[in-house]
């Protein structure tokens, strides 16, 4: 029973093709489909929310492949941006 229950009605043909396990069966599993498919949602709202959590109006959310995802800001308004442990802020 537990297992019919975990599988999707219609499975994709290859465990790793993803979508193997029923949406809804468990909303961690749920929640990172959503991140997978609304990726470009979720950066618009992370800018969005960094930008009025900092008052840094011109805050991007920038990516390349070496460093991955960054946030960018000028140089200018590098003093308003929160500092973290472990990072250094010149």
């Amino acid at each position: 029973m537990l297992l019919a229950a975990a599988l999707a009605a219609e499975p994709a043909h290859a465990v790793r093709d993803g979508d193997v396990i029923a949406a809804g069966f468990d909303h961690e599993l749920d929640e990172l489909r959503a991140l997978r498919d609304n990726t470009g949602q979720f950066l618009v709202d992370l800018e969005a929310r960094e930008r009025a959590r900092t008052g840094i109006a011109n805050l991007r959310v920038e990516y390349n492949r070496v460093h991955g995802f960054f946030i960018e800001v000028t140089h200018g308004r590098r003093r308003k941006c929160p500092t973290t442990t472990g990072g250094a802020r010149p």
